[in-house]
């Protein structure tokens, strides 16, 4: 079996709304702008609190930094949000002072999210410096991962390369990469994966955010920055893992969370971006390109197993939910032009609709976080219209 069927519900058969999907995005939108402008910040969701989320947090992943960050990209911008995006820097390094210095810099839950999204979007040239000082000291992060490690970081720094030109960012990309490369081992199955120490046990993850999948998707990004020998390594890199790693059902593919024993409690099979086919198509989708066919047809077999599976029964939000797992159709139309996976992402759309709708009803407000609430929800949905592919703070910042 290459899904829980415990983990995932039937999908409401409902056509592709463009108005109601804008209707939502426009609520989502109004009930974050409304929670900023009474608090400063965005109250912590009951289902978001924890060790990692203080209430409020002030990071990408749940936090205020990643919030501000999508109503940029949905073409909002806030009142003193300069004033705000130092609070959330402040914040952040305040929380993260008594961590190990490679749980500190991450881009997602660390001091690199907000010190690149005020550094975007408050041209503030000091948290600019402050990030590329990060970016360079995570190039040794041993953790080896998206979240915390230098993968994440080199991300935002291709953002500032992109916003600043200034070829600084360049040069501590190509050395990040480089340390990457030589960080490489050999895995228990025979495959060419990274080993990632996390949280006190160690293990070789295959898919996006805390393994081999989301470690290419900031390279693949920069590939062109990189001596031609560098490149075509990492694009057979990614073709090879990508193989040997899948279980494979008749049409259907998936993912092990990790190969060789993993993380203690994590070794469920998954269909969602943090593991399974989702995030190895909205990772690795772009070298879908014709050039290696069995590979094309593998993550194509992936995008038939998350529609089989079904939406996720957890939610609406991107990192385990059905929105997050809807890029992954959006990923396949995009290199393809087969109009079934928009429809299916479109389908997946309208279904997210449905349960962020539910769970607000029940809470009393929406969930204000990126990966795991509703802006990340409100983001998708306007991908659909617009169909872009790329799945926010992992393939662009």
């Amino acid at each position: 079996m290459l899904f829980d069927r415990d983990r995932h519900e039937p999908l409401a058969e409902e056509r592709w709304n463009a108005d109601r999907a804008a209707a939502a995005v426009e609520h989502i939108v109004e009930r974050s702008r409304h929670a900023f402008e009474r608090n400063g910040n965005f109250p912590t969701h009951p289902n978001d609190v924890g060790p990692l989320a203080p209430a409020p947090s002030s990071g990408v992943y749940f936090g205020g930094a990643g919030i501000v960050w999508a109503l940029a990209q949905l073409g909002v911008h806030l009142p003193a949000v300069e004033a705000a995006l130092e609070h959330f820097v402040r914040d952040t390094s305040a929380s993260v002072e008594s961590a190990e210095p490679d749980y500190r810099r991450g881009l997602l839950l660390g001091l690199a999210g907000p010190y690149a999204v005020a550094s975007l979007l408050a041209r503030n040239t000091a948290f600019a410096d402050a990030l590329h000082t990060l970016v360079r000291e995570n190039a040794s992060n041993r953790v080896l991962e998206f979240m915390w490690g230098s993968p994440g970081t080199m991300l935002a720094a291709r953002a500032l390369h992109d916003a600043t030109q200034e070829d600084r960012w360049r040069a501590a990309f190509v050395a990040c990469a480089r340390e990457l490369e030589r960080s490489l081992t050999t895995s228990p199955s025979g495959a060419r994966l990274w080993e990632q120490d996390l949280y006190g046990s160690k293990g070789f993850h295959v898919g996006a955010v805390h393994g081999f999948a989301s470690n290419l998707a900031p390279l693949l990004a920069g590939r062109h920055w990189l001596a031609d020998d560098e490149r075509d390594r990492w694009v057979t890199l990614a073709m090879a893992t990508t193989k040997a790693t899948a279980l494979i059902e008749n049409d259907c593919a998936n993912w092990p969370p990790s190969v060789g024993g993993g993380r203690p409690g994590r070794d469920k099979i998954l269909v969602q971006i943090c593991h399974g086919a989702p995030g190895m198509i909205v990772a690795l989708g772009e070298l879908a390109d014709g050039s290696d066919r069995d590979f094309d047809a593998l993550l194509c077999a992936g995008g038939e197993l998350t529609w089989r599976a079904g939406p996720l029964a957890k939610g609406a939000g991107l990192c385990h939910g059905t929105a997050g797992n809807g890029y992954a159709f959006l990923r396949l139309f995009q290199q393809t032009q087969d109009e079934r996976w928009l429809d299916r992402a479109r389908a997946f759309a309208m279904h997210a609709i449905r349960q962020s709708t539910a769970a607000e009803r029940e809470h009393g407000d929406i969930r204000h976080s990126l990966w795991t609430g509703d802006i990340g929800v409100a983001l998708y949905l306007r991908a659909c219209e617009t169909l872009d592919a790329r799945y926010p703070t992992l393939n662009y910042l």
